[in-house]
């Protein structure tokens, strides 16, 4: 379901149960949280939305699963559960979408509310238990659109797997494997899948994300920076700049020169990472980098002093390079970049 109030696109499918890949008040008990305030920030620079929940999500895969990391009950208060450390199918997708919706910490979890809970108010019996229902309530709050297939079929399921919830009917459109295959054009990284259980009692048996495989060669090349579509965050403004990428079997090569406004300053540095042995590159007695693919993300993290930089390459839907750069006690900056 396509995500509307500006927040471009999310989609959710529904699909009957086969192999494929599906389509988009209360104190916080937290466990952990950090890396996710970490990842808002690293991912604050990427548009659309997609691009923001590919980073996201694929830099929370290899977290471990666990089940029942939600608090409350029929007869027990409800927790507002905030948690980097473990998640379920439809725990994962909550906290992925969240977060790339929100712009810092309080607004993730006001979003997480929100797509957890009908209305945004935190008890048991507002959860969304069936993800049926999840779906319904995530396109009536708009923070989803469903999108349609042809090849659709109509079925009619009764529900009552969960414990202290009465029985439920539901009327639910949804898209064979043969269709849903078909017409995979439609779909992007990042949209929402659920697929449809064979269990006469209950709706859906997993969810998940939309992601498609990048050639990730497509960085490679030189890039130029867009100063006028980048954001500086209030930092000194770079007057010109480009970028170099050179990935070829393993071997990754990231060099970059910019030209600050007042006084004219060249970056240059070359760092190379080999994929197998994972090698971290030493630059004389303070500076080391190291060069890596999370996901469909290029990440660059150079240690100077002391001092963390991480600096993500993404490629957008529109063909341009972004780029955030994510320094220690400073604002996340942004950079657009277009191809030479």
């Amino acid at each position: 379901m396509p995500l509307d109030s500006g927040l471009n696109r999310r989609h959710v499918l529904q699909m009957l149960a086969g192999a494929a890949v599906f389509v988009a008040g209360a104190r916080p008990s937290r466990a952990s949280a950090a890396r996710i305030e970490r990842l808002i920030a690293e991912a604050r620079g990427l548009e659309p939305i997609s691009q923001r929940i590919d980073f996201i999500s694929g830099a929370l895969r290899g977290t471990r699963y666990q089940g029942y990391t939600l608090i409350g009950g029929p007869r027990r208060p409800e927790q507002f559960v905030l948690r980097d450390d473990a998640f379920d199918c439809v725990t994962f997708c909550e906290t992925v979408l969240a977060a790339a919706i929100a712009h810092d910490i309080g607004e993730f979890e006001t979003a997480l509310r929100e797509i957890r809970y009908r209305n945004g108010i935190v008890n048991w019996f507002e959860r969304n238990h069936y993800f049926f229902e999840w779906g319904q309530h995530n396109v009536a709050n708009k923070t989803c659109r469903w999108i349609g297939m042809d090849g659709a079929v109509d079925i009619e399921k009764t529900v009552d797997s969960q414990k202290g919830l009465s029985k439920r009917r539901f009327a639910m459109r949804v898209i064979p494997s043969a269709a849903f295959l078909a017409h995979k054009a439609m779909l992007q990284s990042g949209d929402i899948i659920g697929f449809v259980s064979r269990r006469p009692n209950l709706d859906y048996f997993h969810t998940g994300f939309i992601a498609f495989a990048r050639d990730r060669s497509a960085l490679n090349g030189t890039w130029t920076l867009v100063p006028a579509e980048s954001n500086f965050a209030g930092q000194p403004v770079v007057q010109t700049g480009t970028v170099t990428i050179a990935d070829k079997e393993g071997i990754i090569i990231v060099s970059r020169s910019f030209a600050y406004a007042g006084a004219t300053e060249t970056f240059f540095y070359r760092d190379i990472t080999d994929a197998e042995n994972n090698a971290t590159i030493r630059s004389g007695k303070d500076l080391k980098s190291k060069t890596r693919w999370d996901h469909d993300v290029l990440k660059v993290t150079t240690t100077q002093f002391g001092a963390v930089t991480l600096e993500s390459y993404s490629l957008a839907a529109d063909g341009t390079m972004m780029v955030s750069v994510v320094r220690p006690e400073h604002t996340p900056i942004a950079l657009v970049f277009r191809r030479q």
